[in-house]
């Protein structure tokens, strides 16, 4: 078996793969990869993304792509065969990837957040290349369980998302995640800047699915003008739709504009024939947590998120 570079291939020579993980979201998360598949697909093509392939008889058996932006490398994946499983593979792909990031001067924390569903001892990789790790739950309901929830204790009407919303839910993003560990996990949400990206990620690119602008919606303070919160809502199949963000300003936190929004939110899918509503929470967001399980959302896969931080040498 021997690991070589990405931008060694086209995509089409690594089309059994893409194939089998596509199957294994479809399984397992009631997600179509494919749209994500095909921007991968692209950027290989178009040797404009960085990682690496497992061979085995010159036969691709599992690959990894990471991206760098500025000081930052993401590790976007790593896939294996599933015939190849149990023999060590991804933690070889991670260990090349790790360490030409590291290898990079420029790179000062490396973030890996991409979901496996395999039993393979990821978070002991992590911990031994000093990551900090933590723990995030994928969680799902049917559209068809009905929650109770009063109306919130605060003076606010909602709106269907417009595009005009975005500069404003960046800067509140941003602030209500200052004292949240996901500011830890993810560079995105240390600045105004990086929660505009990863806002506009999620409306305008289908990582987390295709937007749902119908299903989507700001809060609005009726006597300050001020957004007290938004949910924004995406589908990733014919039937199953996904809530990638939603965050309640400081000072509305606790007034229930969270389970409105949510609540909104799912009977929007509803509306629209949609079966099943799934999210992802960090296992330490105590808050958000208890909210999700009031509207019933149960835990279908625990999965790991690790951050690399470069330790600076005091003069």
């Amino acid at each position: 078996m021997e690991i070589v570079a990405l931008s060694r291939f086209r995509s089409a020579a690594l089309h059994g793969l893409f194939r089998e993980e596509n199957e294994e979201w479809a399984k397992n998360l009631r997600w179509d990869y494919g749209p994500s598949l095909q921007i991968i697909r692209g950027l290989v093509d178009a040797f404009a993304l960085s990682g690496f392939v497992a061979l085995r008889h010159g036969v691709p058996i599992g690959y990894l792509f990471y991206l760098e932006d500025n000081s930052t490398g993401l590790i976007g994946n790593c896939f294996v065969s599933k015939g190849s499983l149990g023999t060590g593979i991804e933690e070889r792909l991670l260990n090349v990837a790790v360490e030409a990031l590291k290898a990079n001067p420029k790179i000062s924390r490396i973030e890996s957040q991409f979901i496996s569903f395999r039993p393979w001892p990821c978070e002991g990789f992590f911990h031994r290349h000093g990551f900090s790790c933590y723990e995030r739950y994928f969680m799902t309901r049917d559209c068809e369980t009905h929650t109770l929830v009063d109306g919130p204790r605060c003076d606010v009407q909602l709106h269907t998302w417009d595009s005009s919303n975005l500069e404003t839910a960046s800067r509140q993003l941003a602030l209500a995640y200052e004292q949240i560990i996901d500011r830890e996990i993810s560079f995105h949400y240390q600045s105004v800047h990086g929660c505009r990206s990863f806002l506009g990620g999620i409306i305008e690119k289908p990582g987390c699915g295709k937007f749902m602008q119908e299903a989507s919606f700001a809060a609005w303070d009726n006597l300050t003008g001020e957004m007290a919160g938004f949910v924004l809502t995406s589908t990733v199949s014919p039937l199953n739709g996904h809530i990638p963000q939603i965050v309640v300003s400081k000072q509305f936190q606790g007034k229930g504009v969270g389970g409105w929004l949510l609540h909104h939110a799912i009977d929007a899918l509803r509306s629209k024939r949609y079966r099943a509503v799934s999210l992802s929470v960090t296992a330490q967001n105590k808050s958000a947590c208890e909210l999700y399980r009031r509207f019933e959302f149960d835990i279908l896969i625990r999965f790991q998120t690790s951050v690399w931080k470069r330790q600076t040498q005091c003069a």
